[in-house]
This record gives structure tokens, C-alpha cells and sequence, in this order.
């Protein structure tokens, strides 16, 4: 499937994320969401942040019928229903960077410490990593791999009766 978006009426601005469902093309610039069908028609914007994100710190992960938007500009992570209507505020910390979602926790990076939370918002886990050179975070099935500068550190997460191991 091919889809093209006409991005030239946005000036060309940074794209922070792209991620796509069944159904729209999820696009994160400054401050908007905006949605595309797999037309490559705009249907639908969302105000993310009330001033620019400043670098590309911004992620966007889907989760059913919730949009997750990491919002470096307030350092939070507001959480939509796919209708536009904010449903919550999730404030795991002031400081991380990176996060992502697989199954019904979010790992998050904050500084050097790996924290992960339930989607309510409880930490049921973190560890001090011993380093702060990450690029990012990414869970793909039962791995977590923190990309840095030089290295790819992969995580087999394993959950024992609610002890998870790493």
C-alpha cells in the first residue's frame, strides 16, 4: 500500500514522529497532531503543547483506542482517545526523553534510571543503568533494546508474578 501526504503546507516542518494504524497516519510536528487518512487526506489536528517542541523528542504510541503523545515541551505524556478528547495526564517524570509501550506497561527513560509503569501510572519497576548516552528506546515482543551513541544494550523482559526481571 503507498500513501502520500502533501506535507508542503506545513512549510516542511521537523516531523518529531510518524506512526500508523488501520485506519490514519499519525504525523507529530511543533505543536500539533495531526491525522491523515490512508488517502493522504488531513481529517483531523490535535493541540499537543502550548509552545514548540524544540527537538525531537516527541513520540507518539497507539494502544487501542488511546493515542499517547510524549510532549518534550511539558515533559509529560498526554494520553487522547481517538476522537481528539484528552482522557489523561501521565506525569512519569520531569526528565525523560524516551518511552514506549508494549502489552500494559511503558518503559521509560529517565536520566539513567529504566522505569516501567502500569498504563495507570504505577511504577512497578527501575534500575539505575549507569549511563545517560542513550538515543533511544524501543520494546519490539519481549525485548527492550536501549540504543546509544556506540552500543545496543537488548533486554529479555520476563514478568514472574508480577517480579520482573531484566
Amino acid at each position: 500500500m503507498k500513501i502520500s501526504i502533501d506535507w508542503t503546507y506545513r512549510n516542511r516542518q521537523i516531523i518529531h514522529d510518524i506512526v500508523m494504524d488501520k485506519k490514519y497516519v499519525y504525523i507529530l510536528i511543533k505543536y500539533f497532531l495531526f491525522l491523515f487518512n490512508h488517502k493522504g487526506e488531513k481529517t483531523e489536528y490535535y493541540r499537543v503543547a502550548s509552545f514548540p517542541l524544540e527537538n525531537n523528542h516527541g513520540k507518539i504510541t497507539l494502544d487501542g483506542n488511546e493515542i499517547y503523545v510524549f510532549n518534550e515541551a511539558n515533559k509529560n505524556t498526554l494520553v487522547f482517545s481517538t476522537n481528539g478528547k484528552i482522557t489523561r495526564l501521565c506525569d512519569f517524570s520531569r526528565l525523560f526523553t524516551k518511552f514506549d509501550m508494549y502489552k500494559n506497561y511503558i518503559y521509560v527513560l529517565d536520566d539513567n534510571i529504566l522505569k516501567i509503569f502500569t498504563k495507570t501510572g504505577e511504577m512497578i519497576y527501575n534500575k539505575t543503568l549507569g549511563f545517560t548516552d542513550y538515543r533511544d528506546l524501543i520494546v519490539i515482543e519481549d525485548n527492550l533494546y536501549i540504543v546509544r551513541k556506540t552500543k545496543i544494550h537488548v533486554f529479555k523482559i520476563i514478568f514472574f508474578n508480577k517480579n520482573l526481571k531484566l
